[in-house]
């Protein structure tokens, strides 16, 4: 898994001019190949919490890569529209989720499949308390209803609606997460939330990346982007249900 990791940044580089069409399809191809783990790989892996440990990792890094990209080309396109302020805040996150992703890679880099599953697990092998769980369920129904609002309020802004869930996503990731998942039942109940919020702010970027791309005449890149835009769409909606059923019986 470290070397399809370090692979990664090989086969779809992000350090291209986002402003070149070529750029918009490597975004495809590495959607394409993110959508295809999900969808194929993990379903196969074994259902031992080392495994489904390991495959979060892979596929949170897989998405993480492709979220990066969104923002990196959206930002380009803002600043070519001249929207300084709007083209600024993308690269921020970019550049913060680059950083975190860096020093994620240096950690694991040396560490073999077994050593790095039992990391993940962890402390969190021993039942939750009823505070510990009722805390976890807090923190998604908060994200969950202010997500929502939010996004009502929007209506079909695609560049606003991006900043509105990678905001939520990262906030979630880098904040709440570490402080709810760290007992049996809130590690795997956090992670689902994170993976589907994070799938979230990715079918966000795609459609703002595909507003941008067709703005500046790249239909081809756009159309694709909006394709699987809708496909991930329609997949989460299953997952959100049963995300609010989660959070209503805890």
């Amino acid at each position: 898994y470290n070397d399809g990791l370090a692979a990664l940044g090989e086969e779809y580089d992000l350090s291209a001019d986002p402003t070149d069409a070529a750029y918009g399809l490597t975004l495809v191809a590495l959607d394409a190949f993110s959508y295809e783990y999900w969808e194929t790989v993990y379903p196969a892996l074994p259902e031992c919490a080392e495994a489904q440990a390991l495959a979060f990792v892979i596929g949170s890094m897989y998405d993480e890569y492709l979220t990066i990209g969104l923002l990196v080309n959206v930002s380009a396109w803002a600043d070519a529209a001249e929207s300084p302020e709007d083209a600024q805040a993308f690269a921020d996150q970019a550049a913060s989720r680059m950083e975190i992703m860096d020093s994620t890679m240096e950690v694991i880099a040396d560490m073999s499949m077994t050593d790095l599953a039992a990391a993940l697990v962890g402390d969190a092998t021993e039942s939750c308390t009823e505070e510990q769980i009722t805390g976890l369920a807090d923190s998604m129904s908060g994200a969950f209803d202010e997500l929502g609002a939010g996004l009502d309020e929007l209506g079909d802004d695609p560049l606003l609606t991006f900043a509105l869930t990678e905001g939520a996503a990262f906030a979630f990731e880098n904040e709440a997460y570490a402080e709810v998942a760290v007992c049996a039942e809130n590690l795997w109940l956090a992670e689902i939330f994170r993976v589907t919020l994070n799938q979230t702010n990715i079918v966000a970027g795609l459609y703002a990346n595909a507003a941008a791309e067709e703005a500046a005449g790249n239909t081809d890149v756009a159309e694709a982007l909006v394709t699987s835009a809708d496909q991930r769409a329609a997949d989460l909606e299953t997952a959100w249900e049963e995300i609010g059923a989660m959070a209503e019986m805890e």
